[in-house]
Formats: C-alpha cells, sequence, structure tokens
C-alpha cells in the first residue's frame, strides 16, 4: 500500500512539475507585448520574442553557421552621469531586441532622456563554437554604446546608424558554458550634433519619435583565425568582368582562394587564384541588371591553406553600370547600363508606428518595397536613414534603384 502511495505521488509530482514547466513557458512567452495606444500594424501580432527578426542579417556575405541574440533582454535605466559603469547595474525589466526602447513592439515605450543610460544584458552560449574566434555584431546601435563580456569592457562605438562589429574572443571565460552580455547606451537625441534624421525628443510636424538603443539585428558568428573581414564586388560591363576585393584578415599571403560563381543553379565560373590581387573574373554574356529584368549572380569564395578551408562565404552581385551622361539635346541625364534611364521614385523615410525606424519583420519591409514595385516604381529615395543591409538585398531582387541619402 505504502508503494502504490508512493508511486502515485511521484505520478503526481511528475504532472504538477511538467504543468508547471509548460506555464512557466507559456508565461514567458506572453510576457512581452507591444505597449501603448500606437497604431500597430498587422505584422504586430505575428512577432515572438522567439521568432523577432530571426532572417540573416548580412545578404551581402553569408555565412553557414550563426546565432541571432534577437530577444527578450533584461534592461535598466540609470539617472545619472558619468556612463560608465561604477556599480552593479540592478535589472529588473524586459526588451525585446532589436526594438528601440520608445517603440511600442519593444513592450517598453519609454523615452530615453540625455541625462539617462540604458543598460541591456543578456546571456548567450558559444560551447560548441571552441576553438574558433568568436565575433559579434550589431547592426545599429543609438547613439553611444560600450560592450562588456563577463563584467569586462571590450570597446565602445559611436555612429547611432552603421553596423559595427567586435572580437569578443579574448573575453569568452571557458571555464563556463553561459557567457554574460552587457551594453550601455548615451543618446542625446536633439540636444547633441550628431546625424539623427528625423528623431527628436519633442515629435511635431515633420520631427518623429526619438530612437535609442539597439534598433537592427545583434548577432553572433564564429570564424578562424585567417578569415575574409568584408569583399567588395564591382561590375564592369563594358569588359564584361568582375573585380573581387577580400579583406582577409590575419593574412600569412600564402592562401589560395577557390572562386564560383552562378546563374540561378548554373555554374559559370570554377576558378583557383593563388593571389588576392588577381581575382578578376571574365563573365561571359553577361545578363545586365535593370528594373525590369534584375537579373542577380551568385558567388562562393572559399579561402584555403595547405588545402585546409579556412572560410567560405557566398554573396552576390549584378552585372550593372550607373552613371551620368548627356542626351541627344546636352541635357545632364541619369544613365544605366548606358542606356538614359528615367527614375520614378517615392521618398521613403522608413518610419512604422509600431517599431519606428525598425520595421516589425521582413515581410513587413518587403512588403511595402513590393507594393510600389506594382505601383510602376523604379527607384526609393531613402530619406536621411540607413536600413538593414537585408533591405538593399530585396532592392535588388525586386529591381529597385536606390538614392541613398545620409542621416542628417
Amino acid at each position: 500500500m505504502k508503494n502504490l502511495i508512493f508511486a502515485i505521488s511521484l505520478i503526481f509530482l511528475y504532472y504538477s512539475c511538467s504543468e508547471r514547466s509548460k506555464l512557466n513557458q507559456i508565461n514567458k512567452k506572453i510576457e512581452w507585448s507591444p505597449v501603448g495606444n500606437r497604431i500597430k500594424t498587422k505584422w504586430s501580432s505575428k512577432i515572438t520574442p522567439d521568432n523577432v527578426w530571426d532572417n540573416y542579417p548580412r545578404p551581402q556575405m553569408v555565412r553557414s553557421t550563426w546565432r541571432n541574440l534577437n530577444g527578450l533582454w533584461d534592461y535598466a535605466i540609470l539617472n545619472r552621469m558619468p556612463r560608465e559603469r561604477l556599480v552593479p547595474i540592478t535589472y529588473k525589466k524586459q526588451i525585446l531586441v532589436p526594438f528601440s526602447i520608445e517603440s511600442s513592439l519593444s513592450g517598453v515605450g519609454k523615452e530615453l532622456l540625455p541625462v539617462e543610460v540604458l543598460w541591456y544584458r543578456t546571456k548567450f552560449d558559444v560551447s560548441d563554437w571552441k576553438e574558433k574566434e568568436i565575433l559579434i555584431h550589431f547592426g545599429a546601435v543609438d547613439y553611444k554604446s560600450t560592450l562588456y563580456i563577463n563584467g569586462k569592457k571590450v570597446g565602445s562605438h559611436i555612429g547611432g546608424n552603421d553596423n559595427f562589429s567586435y572580437n569578443i574572443t579574448p573575453f569568452i571565460d571557458s571555464k563556463q558554458k553561459i557567457q554574460e552580455l552587457e551594453l550601455s547606451v548615451w543618446d542625446p537625441t536633439d540636444t547633441g550634433t550628431q546625424p539623427r534624421g528625423k528623431q527628436t525628443l519633442r515629435p511635431r510636424g515633420i520631427w518623429y519619435s526619438a530612437v535609442s538603443g539597439i534598433w537592427q539585428t545583434v548577432w553572433l558568428e564564429p570564424v578562424e583565425k585567417t578569415h575574409i573581414d568584408n569583399i567588395n564586388i564591382i561590375s564592369d560591363i563594358d569588359k564584361k568582368k568582375i573585380n573581387l576585393l577580400v579583406d582577409l584578415k590575419n593574412s600569412k599571403g600564402n592562401e589560395k582562394y577557390l572562386i564560383k560563381v552562378f546563374e540561378r543553379d548554373s555554374l559559370l565560373v570554377n576558378h583557383a587564384f593563388n593571389s588576392i590581387d588577381e581575382l578578376e573574373i571574365k563573365i561571359k554574356n553577361p545578363k545586365l541588371w535593370s528594373p525590369n529584368n534584375p537579373q542577380l549572380y551568385d558567388i562562393e569564395i572559399e579561402v584555403l591553406r595547405d588545402s585546409i578551408l579556412l572560410d567560405k562565404i557566398t554573396s552576390y552581385f549584378a552585372m550593372r553600370k550607373i552613371d551620368i551622361g548627356k542626351d541627344k539635346y546636352g541635357f545632364t541625364k541619369l544613365y544605366l547600363n548606358n542606356k538614359e534611364l528615367f527614375h520614378w521614385g517615392t521618398l521613403d523615410q522608413g518610419w512604422w508606428p509600431d517599431g519606428l525606424l525598425t520595421p516589425p519583420s521582413l515581410e513587413a519591409m518587403a512588403y511595402d518595397m513590393k507594393v510600389l514595385k506594382t505601383l510602376g516604381f523604379n527607384t526609393i529615395r531613402k530619406h536621411v536613414k540607413v536600413e538593414p543591409a537585408v533591405f538593399y538585398h530585396e532592392a535588388d531582387k525586386l529591381g529597385f534603384l536606390i538614392w541613398q541619402d545620409m542621416p542628417s
């Protein structure tokens, strides 16, 4: 009888714990929601902390292995200066990254004042990336940020519109599985002289809500010590070639490069280069990119040393030429692929009622562009805002020319 009672107790305890675990998971999922009585787009209801901006953030240079850090982070606001850490930070609330603290989709909807400092905290696991260099990438953080890993200062960045990265390998604690990330952010908004576009602390007329803190994707990737830091592909339609510029980090000078170029699924180029200076690739019978025919080529780049693969990335390019020239009457016109092209475009400010500078999702961003395409436009003037890298990829795929304003 005692054994029966004990068995029943164990079963009850199991189901009780199981249900509590399910309840905790449900509570974790519903502890975030858009805040305020602001207009919400139809994409708001599709967002969860688990799926927020989960697409690969850099289509121009893709690696197969990466880790998205978007989601719920802890945050705290300190009402004091200086901006460096003086005492341990107490975190009591959460914010949905990558939405700015002022936005509805952040789950906070609070203005950050110039006399305040916003602190973020999250944790991550890179124990499966042993013997690798660990890079962390920030799509954009407005305005001045300082990164700490496991309590140690990694570095600071100034600028609210550009992406930046750190190699955090020296700050990873190999003795523990979980690593801690903290980020402090200070934003003077319109009390400073930094480029800020349409932002103000007093929204009115053509001046819009401030955007402070993280507002684009944060992500990690593992690389070898020698790895590709950046690439630049320069098309030359007149000579039917591309020049490939590769910025190789920690090169020893004895690396080899295997380059493949694809037109959709067809392999056009498969060539090895012994030097980074030789990367000139002929494209036979190139299909030129245009708004009516946005032809893109895929490219695969491998870096090897002594037959050992050091890095592999994929990217894309278009065979196109954009310049200005004179028409038959002597007037200066815009030319695409050596032909005059009239640019039909809209002024796109890229502000969202629920996400402010951050679109609710890639789907939402692409929807706006597809509507413009359906209406017959071939150009987008991106007004005093720099978009995430995926925006420019979508533009290339859909057939949009971009006039890129600098944030004022």
